[in-house]
């Protein structure tokens, strides 16, 4: 139990202060180490600064802080003003910035002074304020403390569409694609806004690439007898091994055909029947070739031989190039439910191609105007024409910017 008396009753004029030497000095009045206290507020600005601490009569519990010697005098004298002295922010951690602002010097002639505003924003400690050069016994006090609540500024967002002013005669872009129109046609878009159209661009030819892959031909059978005694369909069955053994693979029900008249009866007679025209309809260019029917009309055998160009099953298959002809053919639908080929002679004059490249003899890629068969009624297995008449498809026609009618809404 901790039993500490803080002082005695004095003469009248001061308390009688124990010191912390409890036991008493040699030399000093008292059975305990006394000094004359007559007032520690006006001592020490505060009525608690050098005193002890208060202990309760049951015992009391302290967390004692060892000081540095300058620590202890800068706890013991700064705040001593305010309310709770050695409060929250007093010396502990780094010096802290703030934004202070000292108004002008103003002189107060009912006070026989001057005076000055200071105004400190988002502050929570305290503000220590140096002069220099200030006459000798200037003084300064406090009049007033206002705590003013802190001011936000709320940013305020707001959307502003600008119209965006194009190039006149630029595209118009609907859905990251230009729009196909003629003048006077009513255009959508997917805000809800229609519009006339005015303008179009010049009329352009719709264009097709072709890039041949046909780099090889595979030939025509070498067999001058097929020992077919005769009939029709084994001498069809024969060839066709012939020219499977030779790499031809099978064509599409769809593919394009020729009639070959088979002169005489002989399998020989009838085999240079075929290649003849093999080289002339340039089927050796093509790596799908069959004899698909024997048709006997009008006391005359007939081959109908159907072929095709077929490698990627897609558009790459489009195009056959014969190098030593000059002569380019390009896959096209005929409308009856079966392609053709139609051909293109001289790619390097015709009108139909715009543009072309070639490499060591062979057309390695062309650009050409896109056309349509017209006018073909021709059905299996009757003779397919060897020249077709092509169109140019739908010339394409696109609205230009700022070539639009007054909008309506939907």
């Amino acid at each position: 139990m901790i039993q500490l008396i803080d002082s005695v009753a004095g003469d009248g004029s001061a308390y009688q202060k124990n010191s912390s030497n409890q036991a008493g000095i040699d030399g000093v009045m008292g059975t305990y180490a006394t000094y004359p206290i007559s007032n520690n507020e006006e001592e020490n600005g505060n009525c608690w600064i050098g005193r002890p601490l208060i202990v309760e009569e049951g015992g009391t519990t302290y967390y004692i802080k060892e000081l540095a010697r300058s620590e202890g005098y800068e706890l013991s004298v700064n705040g001593k003003t305010n309310l709770i002295t050695n409060g929250q922010n007093n010396f502990e951690g780094e010096f802290k910035a703030a934004d202070v602002t000292i108004g002008p010097i103003t002189l107060d002639l009912t006070n026989n002074g001057n005076y000055f505003d200071i105004t400190a924003q988002n502050v929570e400690h305290d503000i220590t304020l140096q002069g220099n050069d200030f006459p000798a016994g200037a003084a300064f006090s406090i009049s007033t403390i206002e705590k003013v609540p802190e001011k936000i500024t709320v940013p305020v967002y707001s959307i502003i569409k600008k119209p965006v002013i194009a190039t006149t005669g630029a595209f118009v872009f609907r859905d990251g694609q230009k729009v196909l129109a003629d003048i006077g046609d009513t255009v959508s878009f997917a805000s809800g806004q229609t519009y006339t159209v005015n303008a179009v661009s010049a009329k352009t030819d719709k264009t097709i690439g072709a890039k041949p892959l046909n780099y090889h031909t595979l030939g025509t059978p070498t067999v001058t007898d097929l020992h077919s005694g005769g009939s029709a369909a084994a001498f069809q069955s024969l060839y066709n091994t012939e020219l499977e053994n030779l790499g031809y693979k099978e064509p599409g029900t769809d593919a394009p055909w020729i009639r070959v008249k088979l002169s005489g009866t002989t399998d020989t007679e009838r085999i240079t029947a075929i290649t003849t025209a093999i080289l002339n309809y340039d089927l050796q260019y093509f790596n799908a070739l069959r004899i698909t029917d024997m048709e006997q009309s009008g006391g005359s055998l007939y081959a109908i031989m159907q072929y095709e160009w077929q490698l990627y099953g897609d558009s790459r298959d489009n195009s056959v190039y014969v190098p030593d002809k000059d002569r380019l053919y390009m896959k096209k639908d005929s409308g009856n439910g079966y392609f053709v080929y139609a051909r293109y002679d001289d790619v390097v004059s015709n009108p139909a191609v715009i543009s072309f490249q070639m490499k060591n003899g062979f057309l390695e890629r062309a650009t050409l105007k896109d056309q349509e068969v017209s006018g073909l009624n021709v059905t299996y297995p009757e003779q397919l024409p060897e020249m077709y008449t092509l169109v140019n498809t739908d010339k394409r026609l696109h609205i230009g910017c700022m070539q639009l009618g007054g909008a309506t809404n939907r």
